[in-house]
């Protein structure tokens, strides 16, 4: 029996145009239905489990923005981005792109780079982008270099030696790996700037990389996770998952990443049909619920309450599950602690203190054992030795949901400055902020010498 769970604000596929859209519940999975005036009506898998997908949307904060984010709204949310008042949350981690040229044209990329005005940012303008950033308080001072493919930036290290200066305390990589696969000194570069590298690594079959990527690249994997392995770089294994491609190497994926010291967890991306990706989604199209399914299934370790369901900005946005490293063994973190109970401890306060709050009720316990927060866990030092595994389905104009959108704690920083939740920053604004971008004065690919 169909049933209205709420209602919200999503985008047309076609026109990209701001529509109403409801989430329903049929035969126990969820949809996003909308109707377009010009273009028609669209329905879009977003859970296969409709108990799974209600208890999570309940688990939620909501905080009033500071003034340093208030903008103008004109055309409603999400048509006005440059985070403002209707935002909810704060920005934890900032993306930079610093350039829209990659060394692969992979058929599933969201971000479609190499374009034919190539975009490199030079040093003044990442500079510059920086100090817009820092000038917000309530940021958690983290970045993130994206792409296009982030490493062939001709003054890759000049930006992250930049970044370091200006007091950026973490900094994080999305890289396919390939040069690092190249060339030894470029991890043992990485290794003194204390980076945290986010490998593209979607299984163990070349079939499967020459689907999602246009290429065989399993070898130059192996070869990326040596050097990276060798130089002791701490790294995140960072798969796409599309249904009948590779979304039974999840456990396997796992399994290896457990094995590699440096190794500090998985993120799990669903693949987002946007970008270069232009297909309509499946019927079936993978969603959250069935991969962490998948995991309890298929893994002899974790168990039902080791899934971390309630998260305290987004819920819907991401799921995590947390193993703990500890002389040769891999044990469960969550053995006695239910996140939910703690809501309103979380509520309200910044993860320092939430983490100093959760840890005082329960002292009693050791830290590898207490099952915490995204965010709190995530700013933890690795010398725990915590295992994230991170499960993220990303948005497209099928399953858009302004209410995500505004939860978002993952904005881009655009070349002038402004920070946009990275979902809506994908499907409305990337095109126009990279066209405008190449078109200035540092569209062509600067020189050795160019500073």
């Amino acid at each position: 029996m169909k049933e209205t769970f709420k209602t919200t604000r999503s985008l047309c596929p076609v026109c990209r145009e701001s529509i109403q859209a409801e989430i329903v519940f049929d035969n126990n999975k969820v949809y996003l239905e909308k109707a377009c005036s010009s273009h028609g009506h669209f329905k879009t898998l977003i859970s296969s489990n409709k108990d799974a997908y209600k208890n999570a949307s309940y688990f939620k904060t909501s905080r009033k923005r500071p003034t340093a984010y208030e903008n103008s709204v004109k055309n409603g949310c999400p048509l006005d981005c440059g985070l403002c008042q209707n935002h909810k949350q704060e920005p934890h981690i900032a993306i930079i792109e610093v350039t829209n040229q990659c060394n692969l044209n992979c058929p599933i990329c969201i971000a479609n780079p190499n374009s034919k005005e190539p975009y490199y940012v030079t040093r003044e303008k990442f500079s510059f982008m920086l100090d817009q950033y820092l000038q917000h308080e309530h940021t958690s001072k983290e970045i993130h270099f994206q792409g296009g493919e982030p490493t062939i930036h001709p003054h890759f290290f000049e930006l992250l030696e930049t970044a370091q200066k200006k007091g950026i305390k973490k900094i994080r990589i999305s890289t396919n790996g390939l040069v690092i696969a190249e060339n030894k000194e470029f991890a043992k570069q990485l290794k003194e700037y204390a980076v945290i590298v986010h490998l593209q690594f979607d299984g163990f079959d070349d079939t499967i990389y020459e689907k999602l990527r246009g290429a065989g690249l399993l070898q130059a994997k192996y070869k990326a996770m040596e050097n990276l392995r060798d130089n002791n770089v701490p790294t995140v294994l960072s798969p796409t998952l599309v249904r009948g491609i590779n979304d039974h190497e999840v456990n396997n994926i796992i399994n290896f990443g457990l094995k590699s010291d440096n190794v500090m967890g998985v993120t799990f991306h669903l693949v987002a049909y946007s970008g270069r990706n232009t297909s309509t989604p499946p019927d079936d199209r993978l969603t959250m619920h069935d991969v962490t399914e998948n995991i309890l299934n298929n893994s002899s370790l974790i168990k039902e309450n080791d899934i971390m369901k309630y998260n305290w900005q987004n819920s819907e946005c991401f799921t995590s599950i947390y193993l703990v490293r500890k002389n040769g063994k891999i044990n469960r973190a969550n053995k006695l602690f239910n996140i939910k109970s703690f809501y309103n401890v979380l509520q309200g306060v910044n993860e320092k203190n939430a983490f100093l709050n959760l840890y005082k009720l329960t002292k009693n316990k050791k830290l590898g054992e207490v099952i915490k927060d995204f965010n709190i866990l995530n700013n933890l030092k690795n010398e725990e030795g915590i295992f994230q595994i991170i499960i993220k389905p990303l948005m497209d104009l099928y399953n858009f949901d302004v209410e995500r959108a505004r939860n978002c704690v993952v904005s881009v920083l655009t070349p002038e400055g402004n920070l946009i939740p990275y979902c809506a920053y994908n499907n409305l604004y990337r095109d126009i902020i990279n066209v405008k971008a190449a078109a200035s004065r540092q569209q062509n690919k600067p020189k050795a010498n160019d500073c």
